[in-house]
Protein backbone atom coordinates (compact mmCIF):
# COMPACT_ATOMS: atom_id res chain seq x y z
CA UNK A 1 0.00 0.00 0.00
CA UNK A 2 2.97 2.84 1.11
CA UNK A 3 4.75 1.60 -2.27
CA UNK A 4 1.30 2.80 -4.67
CA UNK A 5 0.76 6.22 -2.62
CA UNK A 6 4.75 6.76 -3.03
CA UNK A 7 4.22 6.28 -6.78
CA UNK A 8 0.62 8.01 -6.54
CA UNK A 9 2.47 11.26 -5.03
CA UNK A 10 5.03 10.87 -8.07
CA UNK A 11 2.53 10.56 -11.00
CA UNK A 12 0.68 13.80 -9.32
CA UNK A 13 3.60 16.18 -9.13
CA UNK A 14 4.64 14.73 -12.91
CA UNK A 15 1.67 16.01 -14.40
CA UNK A 16 1.65 19.19 -11.72
CA UNK A 17 5.16 20.82 -12.01
CA UNK A 18 4.87 23.44 -9.53
CA UNK A 19 7.80 26.03 -9.49
CA UNK A 20 10.49 25.78 -12.51
CA UNK A 21 13.39 23.24 -11.30
CA UNK A 22 16.85 24.01 -10.03
CA UNK A 23 19.83 21.75 -10.07
CA UNK A 24 21.90 21.32 -6.89
CA UNK A 25 24.73 24.04 -6.30
CA UNK A 26 27.06 24.08 -3.48
CA UNK A 27 25.92 26.93 -2.25
CA UNK A 28 22.35 28.52 -0.63
CA UNK A 29 20.03 29.02 -3.27
CA UNK A 30 15.87 30.22 -3.19
CA UNK A 31 14.20 26.84 -4.33
CA UNK A 32 10.34 28.31 -3.66
CA UNK A 33 8.82 31.81 -3.76
CA UNK A 34 5.67 31.41 -3.13
CA UNK A 35 2.22 33.34 -2.87
CA UNK A 36 -1.20 32.78 -4.38
CA UNK A 37 -1.38 36.01 -6.16
CA UNK A 38 -0.75 39.58 -6.44
CA UNK A 39 -0.76 41.10 -2.83
CA UNK A 40 -1.91 37.45 -1.79
CA UNK A 41 0.23 36.75 0.84
CA UNK A 42 2.35 33.52 2.24
CA UNK A 43 4.36 32.80 5.23
CA UNK A 44 6.06 29.16 6.14
CA UNK A 45 5.88 27.94 9.57
CA UNK A 46 7.92 24.54 9.36
CA UNK A 47 9.41 21.79 7.36
CA UNK A 48 10.53 18.54 7.59
CA UNK A 49 10.41 15.37 5.76
CA UNK A 50 8.36 12.15 5.62
CA UNK A 51 9.49 8.72 7.47
CA UNK A 52 11.59 8.14 4.76
CA UNK A 53 13.43 11.37 4.26
CA UNK A 54 12.54 11.61 0.59
CA UNK A 55 9.39 13.87 0.61
CA UNK A 56 9.64 17.40 1.66
CA UNK A 57 6.92 18.90 3.61
CA UNK A 58 6.62 22.92 4.20
CA UNK A 59 3.98 24.08 5.91
CA UNK A 60 2.00 27.13 6.79
CA UNK A 61 -0.32 29.59 5.61
CA UNK A 62 -1.62 31.30 2.30
CA UNK A 63 -4.03 34.61 1.65
CA UNK A 64 -6.75 33.71 -0.24
CA UNK A 65 -8.66 36.06 -2.10
CA UNK A 66 -11.19 36.89 -0.13
CA UNK A 67 -8.48 37.63 2.57
CA UNK A 68 -8.82 35.08 4.81
CA UNK A 69 -5.64 32.77 5.79
CA UNK A 70 -5.62 29.29 4.61
CA UNK A 71 -3.52 26.99 6.85
CA UNK A 72 -1.12 25.39 3.63
CA UNK A 73 0.60 22.45 3.14
CA UNK A 74 3.17 22.32 -0.16
CA UNK A 75 5.14 19.09 -0.83
CA UNK A 76 8.46 18.33 -3.20
CA UNK A 77 9.63 15.06 -4.20
CA UNK A 78 12.68 15.63 -6.17
CA UNK A 79 15.04 17.79 -3.21
CA UNK A 80 13.15 21.03 -3.65
CA UNK A 81 13.52 21.67 -7.49
CA UNK A 82 9.80 21.69 -7.98
CA UNK A 83 7.10 22.53 -5.51
CA UNK A 84 3.44 22.04 -4.75
CA UNK A 85 0.58 23.12 -2.88
CA UNK A 86 -0.60 19.92 -1.67
CA UNK A 87 -3.58 21.01 0.50
CA UNK A 88 -5.56 24.32 1.90
CA UNK A 89 -7.91 24.46 5.23
CA UNK A 90 -10.21 26.60 7.09
CA UNK A 91 -13.31 25.85 8.75
CA UNK A 92 -16.00 27.58 6.61
CA UNK A 93 -16.94 31.18 8.08
CA UNK A 94 -13.75 31.01 9.67
CA UNK A 95 -11.27 33.62 9.27
CA UNK A 96 -7.86 32.41 9.87
CA UNK A 97 -5.81 29.42 10.09
CA UNK A 98 -1.85 28.59 10.53
CA UNK A 99 0.63 25.61 10.67
CA UNK A 100 3.03 25.93 12.46
CA UNK A 101 4.69 22.49 13.08
CA UNK A 102 4.70 18.58 11.26
CA UNK A 103 5.77 15.11 11.99
CA UNK A 104 6.01 12.38 9.92
CA UNK A 105 5.50 8.85 11.64
CA UNK A 106 5.20 5.34 9.70
CA UNK A 107 1.82 5.76 7.85
CA UNK A 108 0.71 9.18 9.10
CA UNK A 109 1.74 12.99 8.47
CA UNK A 110 0.47 15.66 11.39
CA UNK A 111 0.73 19.53 11.60
CA UNK A 112 -0.04 21.87 14.62
CA UNK A 113 -1.25 25.37 14.49
CA UNK A 114 -4.01 27.40 15.30
CA UNK A 115 -7.40 28.49 13.98
CA UNK A 116 -8.94 31.66 14.74
CA UNK A 117 -12.21 33.75 13.60
CA UNK A 118 -13.12 37.14 15.67
CA UNK A 119 -16.42 36.27 17.04
CA UNK A 120 -15.39 32.52 17.91
CA UNK A 121 -12.20 33.16 19.17
CA UNK A 122 -8.74 30.80 18.89
CA UNK A 123 -8.59 27.16 18.80
CA UNK A 124 -5.56 25.60 19.36
CA UNK A 125 -5.22 22.78 16.13
CA UNK A 126 -3.30 19.56 14.98
CA UNK A 127 -4.51 17.18 12.24
CA UNK A 128 -3.47 14.19 10.84
CA UNK A 129 -2.71 12.80 6.94
CA UNK A 130 -3.27 8.97 6.69
CA UNK A 131 -2.49 9.39 2.66
CA UNK A 132 0.77 11.48 2.34
CA UNK A 133 -0.44 14.36 2.84
CA UNK A 134 -3.57 14.96 0.45
CA UNK A 135 -6.59 14.58 2.75
CA UNK A 136 -6.14 15.81 6.43
CA UNK A 137 -8.34 15.22 9.38
CA UNK A 138 -8.69 17.46 12.92
CA UNK A 139 -7.83 15.32 15.69
CA UNK A 140 -7.22 17.55 18.18
CA UNK A 141 -8.87 21.40 18.64
CA UNK A 142 -10.22 22.58 22.08
CA UNK A 143 -11.00 25.72 22.92
CA UNK A 144 -8.24 25.73 25.80
CA UNK A 145 -9.64 28.77 28.15
CA UNK A 146 -12.67 31.33 27.42
CA UNK A 147 -13.52 33.74 24.42
CA UNK A 148 -10.57 35.94 23.96
CA UNK A 149 -7.93 33.40 25.22
CA UNK A 150 -4.92 32.70 21.98
CA UNK A 151 -4.33 28.85 22.41
CA UNK A 152 -1.84 27.30 19.70
CA UNK A 153 0.27 24.21 18.86
CA UNK A 154 4.09 25.54 18.24
CA UNK A 155 4.97 21.90 17.64
CA UNK A 156 3.71 18.37 17.46
CA UNK A 157 6.21 14.98 17.41
CA UNK A 158 5.02 11.36 16.64
CA UNK A 159 7.06 8.61 17.32
CA UNK A 160 7.19 5.11 16.17
CA UNK A 161 5.42 3.29 19.40
CA UNK A 162 1.89 5.57 18.68
CA UNK A 163 2.39 8.37 20.80
CA UNK A 164 2.04 11.53 19.77
CA UNK A 165 2.78 15.02 21.24
CA UNK A 166 2.14 18.81 20.96
CA UNK A 167 3.51 21.28 22.68
CA UNK A 168 2.19 25.13 22.82
CA UNK A 169 0.56 27.62 24.91
CA UNK A 170 -2.86 28.85 25.88
CA UNK A 171 -4.31 31.85 27.61
CA UNK A 172 -4.55 35.62 26.80
CA UNK A 173 -7.29 38.13 27.53
CA UNK A 174 -7.13 38.14 31.26
CA UNK A 175 -5.22 35.10 31.58
CA UNK A 176 -1.11 34.89 31.90
CA UNK A 177 0.18 32.60 28.80
CA UNK A 178 0.71 29.09 30.01
CA UNK A 179 3.48 26.49 28.68
CA UNK A 180 0.74 23.25 27.92
CA UNK A 181 1.64 19.84 26.74
CA UNK A 182 -0.77 17.39 25.21
CA UNK A 183 -0.67 14.19 24.28
CA UNK A 184 -2.58 11.25 22.36
CA UNK A 185 -0.84 8.01 23.10
CA UNK A 186 -3.48 6.08 20.35
CA UNK A 187 -1.68 7.14 17.50
CA UNK A 188 -3.15 10.70 17.65
CA UNK A 189 -7.14 9.19 17.13
CA UNK A 190 -9.35 12.01 17.66
CA UNK A 191 -11.04 11.81 21.38
CA UNK A 192 -7.65 10.37 22.54
CA UNK A 193 -5.91 13.36 23.50
CA UNK A 194 -5.32 15.36 26.71
CA UNK A 195 -3.57 17.87 28.97
CA UNK A 196 0.08 16.05 30.32
CA UNK A 197 2.08 19.53 31.20
CA UNK A 198 0.64 22.95 32.29
CA UNK A 199 3.05 25.68 33.49
CA UNK A 200 3.00 29.32 34.32
CA UNK A 201 0.65 31.62 36.16
CA UNK A 202 2.00 34.80 34.87
CA UNK A 203 3.13 36.73 32.11
CA UNK A 204 3.81 34.63 28.76
CA UNK A 205 4.89 30.83 28.54
CA UNK A 206 5.18 28.43 25.77
CA UNK A 207 6.32 25.07 25.46
CA UNK A 208 7.87 25.31 21.67
CA UNK A 209 9.70 22.18 20.42
CA UNK A 210 9.28 18.58 21.07
CA UNK A 211 11.88 16.01 21.16
CA UNK A 212 12.39 12.33 22.06
CA UNK A 213 15.88 10.21 23.06
CA UNK A 214 16.50 6.35 22.03
CA UNK A 215 15.19 5.17 25.45
CA UNK A 216 12.14 6.97 25.37
CA UNK A 217 12.28 10.09 26.86
CA UNK A 218 10.32 13.00 25.57
CA UNK A 219 12.09 16.34 26.32
CA UNK A 220 10.19 19.76 25.42
CA UNK A 221 12.15 23.19 25.58
CA UNK A 222 10.38 26.80 25.44
CA UNK A 223 10.18 28.93 28.08
CA UNK A 224 8.62 29.74 31.54
CA UNK A 225 7.49 32.97 32.89
CA UNK A 226 8.97 33.94 36.53
CA UNK A 227 6.02 34.19 39.11
CA UNK A 228 8.67 37.09 41.10
CA UNK A 229 8.93 39.31 37.85
CA UNK A 230 7.48 37.97 35.14
CA UNK A 231 10.79 37.82 33.22
CA UNK A 232 10.71 34.65 30.40
CA UNK A 233 13.57 31.77 31.39
CA UNK A 234 14.44 29.32 29.19
CA UNK A 235 13.41 26.34 30.08
CA UNK A 236 13.75 22.21 29.33
CA UNK A 237 11.37 19.70 30.43
CA UNK A 238 11.55 16.05 30.40
CA UNK A 239 9.14 13.11 31.26
CA UNK A 240 10.90 9.44 31.23
CA UNK A 241 7.30 8.17 31.69
CA UNK A 242 5.52 8.46 28.76
CA UNK A 243 4.32 12.23 29.47
CA UNK A 244 3.23 10.63 33.35
CA UNK A 245 5.61 12.75 35.49
CA UNK A 246 7.51 15.79 34.43
CA UNK A 247 10.84 17.24 35.32
CA UNK A 248 12.22 20.80 34.56
CA UNK A 249 16.33 19.74 33.92
CA UNK A 250 16.93 23.63 32.59
CA UNK A 251 16.26 26.54 33.51
CA UNK A 252 18.35 28.90 31.83
CA UNK A 253 19.17 33.34 32.29
CA UNK A 254 21.75 35.28 31.03
CA UNK A 255 21.50 37.40 33.29
CA UNK A 256 18.85 37.09 36.28
CA UNK A 257 15.44 38.91 35.44
CA UNK A 258 16.06 39.50 31.93
CA UNK A 259 14.54 37.38 29.30
CA UNK A 260 15.28 34.00 27.95
CA UNK A 261 13.52 31.48 25.36
CA UNK A 262 14.16 27.85 24.49
CA UNK A 263 13.50 27.57 20.60
CA UNK A 264 14.40 24.40 19.23
CA UNK A 265 15.77 21.25 20.35
CA UNK A 266 17.20 18.42 18.63
CA UNK A 267 18.47 15.00 19.82
CA UNK A 268 21.76 12.70 18.21
CA UNK A 269 21.12 9.21 18.07
CA UNK A 270 24.11 8.70 20.90
CA UNK A 271 21.94 10.96 23.54
CA UNK A 272 23.76 14.55 23.27
CA UNK A 273 20.84 17.04 23.82
CA UNK A 274 21.18 20.13 22.03
CA UNK A 275 18.33 23.27 22.23
CA UNK A 276 18.88 26.40 20.55
CA UNK A 277 17.25 29.93 21.39
CA UNK A 278 18.24 33.63 23.04
CA UNK A 279 18.90 35.47 25.94
CA UNK A 280 19.52 39.06 27.33
CA UNK A 281 22.15 39.71 29.06
CA UNK A 282 23.71 42.78 31.38
CA UNK A 283 27.05 43.63 31.50
CA UNK A 284 29.24 46.19 32.77
CA UNK A 285 25.58 48.65 32.18
CA UNK A 286 25.45 47.39 28.74
CA UNK A 287 22.29 45.34 27.19
CA UNK A 288 23.29 41.92 24.97
CA UNK A 289 20.83 40.04 22.70
CA UNK A 290 22.84 36.79 22.62
CA UNK A 291 22.17 33.84 20.28
CA UNK A 292 22.37 30.96 22.53
CA UNK A 293 23.13 27.02 21.63
CA UNK A 294 23.24 24.66 25.09
CA UNK A 295 24.23 21.06 25.05
CA UNK A 296 23.86 17.95 27.73
CA UNK A 297 25.86 15.21 27.00
CA UNK A 298 24.11 13.16 30.06
CA UNK A 299 20.44 13.01 29.46
CA UNK A 300 19.75 16.35 30.69
CA UNK A 301 21.17 16.32 34.08
CA UNK A 302 24.03 19.07 33.07
CA UNK A 303 24.12 21.32 30.22
CA UNK A 304 26.94 24.18 29.00
CA UNK A 305 26.74 26.30 26.48
CA UNK A 306 28.60 25.35 22.82
CA UNK A 307 27.45 28.97 21.26
CA UNK A 308 26.85 32.05 22.28
CA UNK A 309 26.99 34.85 20.23
CA UNK A 310 25.64 38.57 19.21
CA UNK A 311 24.80 40.43 16.10
CA UNK A 312 27.72 42.19 14.46
CA UNK A 313 25.32 44.64 13.72
CA UNK A 314 23.97 45.38 17.33
CA UNK A 315 20.72 44.38 16.51
CA UNK A 316 18.76 41.66 17.82
CA UNK A 317 19.65 38.23 16.84
CA UNK A 318 17.44 34.91 17.24
CA UNK A 319 17.38 31.09 16.30
CA UNK A 320 13.98 29.87 15.42
CA UNK A 321 15.04 25.74 15.22
CA UNK A 322 17.79 23.79 14.88
CA UNK A 323 18.47 20.18 13.42
CA UNK A 324 21.57 17.34 13.28
CA UNK A 325 23.21 16.08 10.07
CA UNK A 326 24.28 12.26 10.17
CA UNK A 327 28.14 13.78 10.52
CA UNK A 328 27.35 15.33 13.61
CA UNK A 329 26.85 18.76 12.43
CA UNK A 330 24.36 21.01 14.29
CA UNK A 331 22.58 23.49 12.10
CA UNK A 332 20.85 26.22 13.76
CA UNK A 333 18.13 29.04 11.91
CA UNK A 334 17.14 32.10 12.90
CA UNK A 335 16.79 35.81 12.15
CA UNK A 336 19.23 39.04 12.71
CA UNK A 337 16.41 42.33 13.28
CA UNK A 338 19.39 45.16 12.88
CA UNK A 339 17.09 48.18 13.94
CA UNK A 340 15.78 49.97 11.13
CA UNK A 341 17.02 47.82 8.34
CA UNK A 342 15.73 44.43 7.24
CA UNK A 343 16.13 41.62 8.57
CA UNK A 344 18.47 39.06 7.55
CA UNK A 345 17.70 35.01 7.54
CA UNK A 346 20.38 33.25 9.39
CA UNK A 347 21.99 29.76 9.63
CA UNK A 348 24.83 28.43 11.71
CA UNK A 349 26.62 25.45 11.26
CA UNK A 350 28.65 23.51 14.29
CA UNK A 351 30.77 21.16 13.92
CA UNK A 352 32.34 19.40 17.23
CA UNK A 353 36.15 18.32 17.24
CA UNK A 354 37.35 15.13 18.79
CA UNK A 355 37.94 17.30 22.12
CA UNK A 356 34.15 17.99 22.22
CA UNK A 357 34.21 21.61 21.19
CA UNK A 358 31.99 22.93 18.86
CA UNK A 359 33.32 25.60 16.64
CA UNK A 360 30.41 27.50 14.33
CA UNK A 361 30.45 29.25 11.06
CA UNK A 362 28.08 30.97 9.16
CA UNK A 363 26.02 29.10 6.53
CA UNK A 364 23.74 31.44 5.24
CA UNK A 365 23.07 35.16 5.59
CA UNK A 366 20.43 36.02 3.29
CA UNK A 367 18.49 39.40 2.85
CA UNK A 368 16.08 40.18 -0.21
CA UNK A 369 13.26 43.07 -0.09
CA UNK A 370 12.21 44.44 3.13
CA UNK A 371 13.91 41.71 4.70
CA UNK A 372 13.46 37.87 5.48
CA UNK A 373 13.44 35.06 8.71
CA UNK A 374 13.48 31.47 9.22
CA UNK A 375 10.99 29.91 11.01
CA UNK A 376 12.17 26.16 10.59
CA UNK A 377 14.96 23.65 9.27
CA UNK A 378 15.53 20.20 8.07
CA UNK A 379 18.19 18.01 6.59
CA UNK A 380 16.72 15.39 3.79
CA UNK A 381 17.52 11.77 3.14
CA UNK A 382 20.08 12.43 0.85
CA UNK A 383 21.88 15.52 2.96
CA UNK A 384 20.24 18.58 1.42
CA UNK A 385 19.52 21.12 3.95
CA UNK A 386 16.40 23.22 3.75
CA UNK A 387 15.22 26.30 5.52
CA UNK A 388 12.09 27.98 5.76
CA UNK A 389 10.59 31.21 6.86
CA UNK A 390 9.24 34.59 4.63
CA UNK A 391 10.32 37.14 2.97
CA UNK A 392 8.61 40.53 2.44
CA UNK A 393 8.12 42.95 -0.26
CA UNK A 394 6.84 46.35 -0.23
CA UNK A 395 3.18 45.03 0.87
CA UNK A 396 3.37 41.01 1.52
CA UNK A 397 4.93 38.49 2.70
CA UNK A 398 6.28 35.67 0.61
CA UNK A 399 6.82 32.08 1.14
CA UNK A 400 10.03 31.08 0.92
CA UNK A 401 12.53 27.91 1.08
CA UNK A 402 16.43 27.94 0.41
CA UNK A 403 19.02 25.05 0.14
CA UNK A 404 22.55 24.00 0.32
CA UNK A 405 22.61 21.01 -1.83
CA UNK A 406 25.06 18.21 -0.60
Amino acid sequence: MKRQLVLGFLAYLSVHPGNAAHAQSPVWQTVDSYRAGLNLGASAGAISTDAGGGILYGVGSAIAADGTHLATVRASSDAGSTWNTLSQYLEPGWSWAHYRGFSAADGALFVSGELYDPALGKRWLVRRSLDQGFNWTTVDSPALGSLGASPSAGDVLADATGEVYAAGTQGGGASPYRWVVRKSSQAGDEGTWSSVDALGTVGASEARSIAFNAAGAVFVAGRVANAQNGSATWTVRRSQNHGGIWATVDAYQETAGLNSSAEGIAITPGGTIYVAGSARGLAKGKYSDYWVVRRSTDGGTTWSNVDKTTAANGGFLSPTGLTLDGAGGVWVCGYNGPGSAPNQLVVRKGTTNSRGTVAWTASDTFQTGMGARANGITIDGAGNVFVTGRWVDSVENWWLTRKLGQ
